[in-house]
């Protein structure tokens, strides 16, 4: 998936109204952050197959250290970790931890949905996992689009912002990326991939972070018209 990573963010905020949005939009991509870091600096590699899927030419043949299983697990509890030290002594201290933790995990699960078989239980050489969804373009399209835009307005209607224009020029814009997401060429190379995904990774938590406003230090998000 793509932009419909961010879906789990948006479902994570209606229950974590203390944690900032900007934070659960990194949570739910630390995967990829360090799959690109990663890739720029050769310890996991990829490279483009034509017809490898139907929905896009990615092949991700090693990605250990990003995207394993065990990998995400080890990822989800270092959040955890970090959560609960920097929310130490709020109300809702662990809370908030496990749904960062639950952000991290929630990449996986949905790569597992789309992706084929590419993520590895542990090491390179373990058992690859994937339920293919890529291979069908046009159910891939279909499902990575309305979850997404479900999770929009689930979001919307359970935060009342309404009436934040900001917040559905940002909304729409994620959706017709989602949507452009399967239609615009590829990069060229691993390292173009690498750069397009963190200013993409970039610029989406500072959006929701210049849309949602400064939060009052340990208090909870409270939405306002406008």
């Amino acid at each position: 998936m793509f932009i419909g990573h961010y879906a789990p963010a948006l479902l994570l905020k209606t229950r974590t109204p203390q944690l900032p949005l900007w934070a659960l939009c990194v949570g739910v991509e630390v995967l990829d952050y360090l799959w690109s870091g990663f890739v720029l600096t050769g310890l996991e590699h990829m490279r483009f197959t034509p017809g490898i899927n139907a929905s896009n030419g990615l092949d991700l043949y090693d990605m250990p250290l990003s995207h394993s299983l065990v990998a995400t697990l080890g990822w989800s509890l270092l959040t955890f970790a970090l959560v609960a030290f920097w929310q130490r002594g709020k109300p809702q201290q662990w809370w908030s931890a496990t749904a960062m933790a639950l952000a991290v995990s929630s990449h996986f699960v949905l790569d597992l949905v789309v992706h084929v078989r590419d993520l590895p239980l542990a090491g390179s050489d373990s058992l690859k996992l994937g339920f293919g969804l890529w291979n069908n373009f046009p159910l891939a399209l279909l499902v990575e689009t309305a979850f997404f835009i479900g999770a929009v307005l689930v979001f919307t209607r359970a935060m009342g912002w309404q009436r934040r224009r900001g917040w559905w020029a940002l909304g729409g814009g994620m959706s017709v990326v989602c949507l452009a997401s399967f239609f615009i060429p590829t990069p060229p190379g691993a390292v173009e991939m690498a750069l397009t995904g963190l200013f993409v990774y970039g610029v989406v938590p500072l959006c929701a972070w210049r849309v949602e406003g400064p939060l009052t230090s340990g208090a909870a998000s409270a939405p306002s018209p406008g």
